[in-house]
């Protein structure tokens, strides 16, 4: 009898072991750094991706260039999603990245809050209505939209009568943030935002013409430097999958082309 107890015993535990590597890397977990106009739509993409393959996505937002610089200085992200591809690319040249994709292109818009005195579907001319003292707007050395939203002024004549209204943000969240609070009138966010469920019902915009400035293509690069290599790598697949491009063009991220 004590010899078919610990016969069991050894049967049940080797078959835990099998159990336990048999399971799912659902322990898995891919850092993320991304592009703060890219909240709303990476939080449905990362829960469709963890839902597929297991993985816990944890997200870190800000300007496409601070992070870009925390990279620089090795900071621990598997995959790195800009709003641009030029930090991207410098990534790359620095031999950084593992691989890069281009995901979604982006589109700049001109916000208001309900509230507001002014009405941007007028264009861009309402900014020269005296009623705006304050124009929000990305810090474009940082951010991408910012960057946008400057060659936008430059190239409609009017960055010399705005630049006295400009405040900038850190990132297009933060200017987003500037003009829903009141410190500005109306701002440049990215369509992402202006369609996000927290603003979507605060205020309107205008969809600014992409002639205006270049267009806003977005990379995604995995790490070299990952400490989930075949996770950073598979999250890039599923961006620019069918069921990822879906989801970010519910978001107003065009599908890449």
């Amino acid at each position: 009898m004590l010899l078919e107890t610990r016969r069991f015993a050894i049967g049940a535990f080797a078959g835990a072991i099998v159990l336990l590597t048999s399971l799912p890397a659902s322990a898995a977990e891919l850092r993320v750094a991304a592009a703060s106009s890219t909240q709303d739509a990476l939080a449905a993409v990362a829960r469709e991706f963890q839902r597929l393959r297991g993985v816990k996505v944890v997200t870190t937002f800000g300007s496409s260039g601070k992070l870009y610089h925390q990279i620089l200085r090795g900071a621990p992200y598997d995959v790195f999603l800009s709003a641009d591809e030029v930090f991207p690319e410098k990534l790359e040249r620095e031999g950084l990245v593992s691989a890069r994709r281009r995901y979604a292109r982006g589109r700049i818009v001109l916000w208001a809050p309900h509230r507001s005195p002014v009405d941007p579907s007028r264009g861009l001319k309402v900014l020269g209505d005296p009623r705006v003292r304050k124009v929000a707007i990305a810090n474009p050395r940082l951010a991408p939209y910012g960057h946008a939203a400057s060659a936008a002024l430059r190239a409609s004549g009017l960055e010399a009568g705005v630049s006295p209204k400009l405040v900038f943000g850190e990132s297009v969240s933060h200017a987003a943030h500037f003009v829903s609070s009141g410190a500005a009138e109306v701002g440049f966010l990215s369509l992402s935002l202006a369609l996000s469920p927290r603003l979507a019902p605060a205020g309107r915009f205008w969809l600014v013409p992409e002639t205006l400035h270049p267009p806003l293509f977005a990379g995604a690069v995995a790490l070299e430097a990952a400490r989930e290599p075949q996770a950073a790598s598979d999250f890039l697949a599923f961006c620019v999958s069918p069921a990822g491009q879906a989801i970010w063009g519910q978001f107003g991220l065009e599908l890449a082309k």
